[in-house]
């Protein structure tokens, strides 16, 4: 592809991030959901920057089976929603990004944790033995918001309630050959 191959992906990519997001808006209106919203903030440890277009894999509660991917926008952000406990939750519309896989706003039903990881990063906090995954409470993540350790560098950020920071930074080209 041209520059204005990309360009257009680019554009048809946010088109299509856009279009499902007023969707959701749209049925939530109607149906009167009262839940609760989850930014996940990816950024960059080395520099501070979002990393856009990123694939986040999240559980909400035991993570049982496979993440629902959800990929990054162009300030870095995955939008989670949260439903109240019992009401069925919803994988969200699938898009392109992610190798076909990811999800725009996906709903999951409230619980007390919510792991993450990385789709294409390195995350720069270590995650603990045995588990691909980091681990946070909900409840603090909403209340007052927290933040991954930045292992990678000295940038640092402050959360705001309902938004998780999660520090990666890109692969080293030996990392991605393992991939």
């Amino acid at each position: 592809l041209g520059l204005n191959g990309a360009s257009e992906m680019n554009f048809g990519y946010e088109r299509e991030l856009l279009r499902m997001h007023a969707t959701y808006v749209v049925i939530t209106v109607l149906l009167g959901f009262h839940g609760h919203d989850i930014r996940i903030k990816v950024l960059n440890g080395r520099n501070g920057r979002p990393i856009v277009h990123e694939c986040v894999n999240v559980w909400v509660g035991p993570a049982h089976g496979a993440a629902v991917v959800v990929p990054t926008d162009n300030d870095g952000i995955a939008l989670i929603h949260l439903a109240a406990i019992g009401v069925d939750g919803s994988p969200g519309s699938r898009v392109s990004a992610c190798n076909g896989m990811g999800a725009i706003d996906p709903i999951f039903t409230y619980s007390d944790t919510i792991r993450i990881t990385s789709g294409y990063s390195m995350p720069c906090q270590a995650h603990p033995p045995d588990s691909p995954w980091l681990t946070f409470s909900v409840n603090k993540v909403l209340q007052s918001g927290d933040a991954t350790a930045n292992h990678c560098g000295k940038t640092e950020a402050s959360p705001k309630a309902g938004e998780l920071i999660f520090f990666v930074r890109p692969l080293h080209w030996w990392e991605a050959l393992r991939n």
